[in-house]
Parts: C-alpha cells; sequence; structure tokens
C-alpha cells in the first residue's frame, strides 16, 4: 500500500484550479498595466510642470536633457505597460481556450458515443422485433410447443429454487462474477454513460440536443443517469417495487458509545461514521463539537442495509439509493433533515459538515445539491466515500471531499468521474487484484485503509481542504444526538405527514420538495464540462 497507488483530482491543485490562477493573475497584471500607464502619465504631467521657460533661457543644456529623460522615461513606461497588458491579455486568452477546447472535444465526443448508443438501441429493437416474430412462428411447431412445455415445467417444478441452490453451493462461480465485475468497474461505468442513448434507440425516441429546435432541453424521456433512475421508479411502482414512503425520525441512545471530543483526522472521522451502519436499524448522528468560535456540527449518515427493491422498515435501503440518483428528496435526505431540525442550540449559520459512506454519500451530496437545505443550514462541506455522485450539482461554497476504489463499481453507478473543480477534491486508489471481488473493493474496512494511507501523506489537494475545515478537526468537546429513522407507509395512522406538528421536512420522497435536477450534460459520462 503506497501513497503512488492515490490519484488526486480537482481541488487546489486541478485543473480548474489553475485555470482559475490563470484567469486570476491575468487580472493583477492587468491592474498592474493600469497602474504603470497611470505613473507614466503623473511623470509627464509632473515632470514637465518643473520645467518652464525660466528655466530653458537660464540653462538650455540642462533643460533639454531634462526634457529628454522626462520623454524617455514616459516612452519605456509605456513599453512596460503595453507588455504587461499582451501578458495579461495572453494568459486570460490562454486560460478561456483551453476550457473551450475542453468543451470541444467533450461535444465531439458526445455526438460521437451518443450516436453509437442510440444506433445500438435502434438495432436491438430491430432485432427483438425479429427474434419476437420468429418465437412466434416457431411456437406454432411441435418443436417449439415442447420446448415451452418443457419451459413451463421447470419453472413451476422448482428450478428457479435449483438455480439458487446451484448458485449457494458453487461460491466460487459467485466469486469469480464477481471478480470479473470488480475489474470491469470502468466498463461498467462506460456502459452506464451510454445508457440513456441506448434507451432512447431503444424506445424509439430521438437523441435530445441543444441545437435541436422543438426539443425541451429536458425531455420526458430518458437522457442521462437521473432520468434512468426516475424511469425505475416509474416501472417499480406498479409493481410495488421502490416506492416512496413517508419517514418518521425518533431520538434514540444510539448503539454505538459517544465520543467525548470531535474528530481530529480522517480516520477517525470515518470510523466514527461507518459506525452508524453497523447497527440495524442504522442511525443518524449529529455531533456539536465546540470550536474557538462556537460549535460546529458534523452530521454522520449510514450507509445501504437493505437490498430489497421492495421499501421496508428501513430507509437505508435500494429505493433510498434509487430515489437519490434520479435527483429527489429520499427518505434519508428527509430523516437527515428532520434530525438537523431537532438538534437543540442549532442556529443558521452554524458550519454543518455531511459525511456518508455509499448511500451516506449519496444522501449528502442530495442535501448538499439542495437549495432549500442550504437556506436552512449552512452547509460548508462533505465527505463522501465510495458513492456515485458526479450528477449531483454541488455548488461551489461547498467543498467536497470524495474517495474512491478504481475497482468499485459503486461510485461507477453514476457513468462519469467526477468534476475537476477548485472546490471538489477526489482521490482515487487503484487497488491491486486480490481476488475479493466487487463486495471487497466497496468494504467498508478497505476504505478504512485508503483513509488511513491519506491522513498518513495528505496529497497536496487533501491538505489545502484539511486546512479550509480545520474547525471540524479540532478535536473540541463533542455533544453527540442520535435518531433512528423508520419508513411509515404513506397515508398511515403513523405517518408524520397527518401527525400533528410534524417537522416540514418530514413526509414522502416523492417529486414534490426534490432538489433541482442537473442540466443534460455535455455528453454521456463527462461532468467535467458541466455547469456546477
Amino acid at each position: 500500500m503506497s501513497a503512488r497507488d492515490l490519484t488526486v483530482t480537482g481541488g487546489s491543485t486541478g485543473i480548474s484550479a489553475s485555470m482559475d490562477d490563470m484567469q486570476r493573475a491575468a487580472g493583477v497584471l492587468s491592474r498592474s498595466a493600469a497602474d504603470v500607464g497611470a505613473v507614466a502619465g503623473h511623470a509627464v504631467r509632473d515632470g514637465l510642470s518643473v520645467l518652464d521657460l525660466a528655466d530653458e533661457l537660464a540653462a538650455p543644456v540642462e533643460f533639454g536633457r531634462a526634457e529628454a529623460a522626462v520623454v524617455t522615461a514616459t516612452v519605456r513606461l509605456g513599453v512596460v505597460t503595453a507588455e504587461v497588458e499582451a501578458i495579461a491579455a495572453a494568459l486570460a486568452a490562454a486560460a478561456t481556450a483551453y476550457r473551450g477546447t475542453e468543451s470541444a472535444i467533450a461535444g465531439g465526443w458526445s455526438l460521437v458515443r451518443s450516436n453509437a448508443a442510440y444506433a445500438a438501441g435502434f438495432a436491438t429493437r430491430v432485432a427483438i422485433a425479429n427474434v419476437a416474430t420468429a418465437a412466434t412462428v416457431a411456437a406454432l411447431t411441435p418443436p417449439g410447443q415442447v420446448t415451452i412445455a418443457a419451459a413451463a415445467w421447470w419453472a413451476t417444478h422448482g428450478g428457479p429454487a435449483h438455480a439458487a441452490k446451484w448458485l449457494h453451493d458453487h461460491p466460487d462461480a459467485v466469486r469469480a462474477l464477481s471478480e470479473v465485475a470488480s475489474r470491469s468497474a470502468g466498463r461498467i461505468s462506460q456502459m452506464i454513460a451510454v445508457a440513456p442513448g441506448f434507451v432512447d434507440g431503444l424506445i424509439g425516441m430521438p437523441p435530445p440536443g441543444p441545437d435541436v429546435p422543438g426539443f425541451p432541453s429536458e425531455p420526458p424521456w430518458p437522457h442521462d443517469t437521473p432520468s434512468l433512475a426516475r424511469l425505475a421508479l416509474a416501472l417499480g411502482a406498479p409493481l410495488g417495487l421502490l416506492r416512496p414512503t413517508d419517514v418518521r425520525v425518533r431520538p434514540s441512545r444510539g448503539r454505538v458509545p459517544a465520543p467525548a471530543n470531535g474528530p481530529t483526522d480522517l480516520s477517525d472521522l470515518f470510523a466514527r461514521t461507518d459506525a452508524q451502519s453497523d447497527p440495524r436499524p442504522g442511525h443518524i448522528r449529529i455531533e456539536r463539537v465546540a470550536t474557538g468560535s462556537g460549535h460546529a456540527y458534523i452530521v454522520e449518515i449510514p450507509a445501504t442495509q437493505d437490498w430489497s427493491p421492495r421499501a421496508g422498515s428501513m430507509p437505508t435501503d435500494l429505493t433510498t439509493n434509487v430515489t437519490g440518483m434520479a435527483a429527489r428528496r429520499s427518505a434519508m435526505e428527509r430523516a437527515v433533515a428532520d434530525a438537523l431540525a431537532r438538534v437543540p442550540g442549532l442556529k443558521r449559520g452554524d458550519p454543518i459538515m455531511l459525511v456518508g459512506y455509499s448511500q451516506g454519500g449519496i444522501t449528502a451530496a442530495g442535501l448538499a445539491s439542495d437549495p432549500a437545505f442550504r437556506r436552512k443550514y449552512s452547509v460548508k462541506s462533505i465527505v463522501s466515500v465510495g458513492a456515485p455522485i458526479a450528477d449531483f450539482p454541488i455548488p461551489r461554497d461547498v467543498r467536497v471531499l470524495a474517495v474512491e476504489h478504481d475497482r468499485d463499481v459503486v461510485p461507477n453507478l453514476d457513468g462519469a468521474d467526477n468534476p475537476d473543480r477548485t472546490h471538489w477534491t477526489t482521490v482515487t486508489r487503484r487497488l491491486p487484484r486480490t481476488g475479493d471481488g466487487a463486495a471487497g473493493a466497496h468494504a467498508a474496512a478497505k476504505y478504512a485503509r485508503t483513509i488511513d494511507m491519506i491522513r498518513r501523506s495528505p496529497p497536496p489537494a487533501v491538505a489545502a481542504w484539511l486546512a479550509a475545515n480545520a474547525g471540524f478537526f479540532g478535536g473540541g468537546k463533542s455533544t453527540s444526538f442520535d435518531f433512528t429513522p423508520t419508513r411509515v407507509p404513506a397515508g398511515s395512522p403513523g405517518s408524520p405527514s397527518l401527525a400533528a406538528g410534524a417537522p416540514s421536512e418530514s413526509g414522502s420522497d416523492e417529486p414534490a420538495g426534490r432538489r433541482p435536477t442537473p442540466r443534460p450534460r455535455p455528453y454521456p459520462g463527462d461532468r467535467r464540462a458541466s455547469s456546477r
């Protein structure tokens, strides 16, 4: 395990920061040129004011020399002014040209990938139609009827159960599939990136384009990862899957001992956050940490605990994952907002850090992207570990630290790299092939080792992030507030939406109150050129 296995993008050392530095330098030089020009003007005015006709008559030689010196100095200052202005213009043009070139490349790659994906989807639709026609014809023949009867007998005489038992009895096969998924995490990300274009071709809808007249900029058909997640919600609802519910938050003692002092480093912070996912159901812990100027609040959000597509009693489930990725306020986002509303002494303007692993990272990014939530709470930073958050429009005044593994499928589920932004630092660790597959690459214990590596030798961008968030890591006296979130069927007698005096953040994870949907990306899989 070596720091050489870490790759850092964005933050204070990212490309965006370099372009910002060039723009700032251009501004400084331009102002300096103006100052030099002003000096030249003063030199001419003041220099000539001391030279009058009497001096010229009394000492013509000295007068001529002085006048020549003033003119020479003025000319030189003018040359310096022009040179500084030229350098400033060149720097500004270079930064603008780089960003423009990057955007143009992204747009061209967008066209290639979108058209290829659309063609593949269209070809699949034609193939399905042909196969369906051929299957219908074959089903009318005696061999086809025998095949159908055999398949029906297999399905009704425990065939699926036998298949499941075979997988259970052959863990090596399951591990092999998991290892393939882990090795192919990057390819899975690319497949997800082109999925919207493929779906467009499959269902026969035109791919959206910013310059296509008559087409909305935010079309109702699938065109990016959030819209695919919304499609999954729409298709699952009639089957009773991924259905939204109300959520109720109750104060609890928490099963994890409350610390006496706040965290002092990243490893300490992640250990506290990961501990909230250990008990079932998961807990939300809000730590109030004393600082030199008041208090800072750290919100520790649990990870996924239930992968069933049916919403159960715990909101730490698959429904929350899909709802969050669909740009809707999920049950866990509502639960965190409700929990914060119950913390005594929390004042508007008190700095807040949101921390989450896996689903917790999705929830943190969703809340940080919600203007209504930010108007009520002063979110200064978020820490996301092993979560797909590239699609979230997190504003520039929220400092993001994202930690990911290259072979972890989960942070690749949004089909893109995190954007290179000054406020957004991403640390990716290259994992060795250990044979522990996709589950191992996403394991909290492995992320804990990665974060410890970062703690022992923080890259410059991470060091800058830590310096900007030093108030959260002072180790001051800590007071913990623990809450247990529970799903409540919408409209039931115990539903918060029907309870008197329920906090406004409670309610169903329906479209109402959702965070703004991200603008369509320049091309599937590249948020770097998107507006943040």
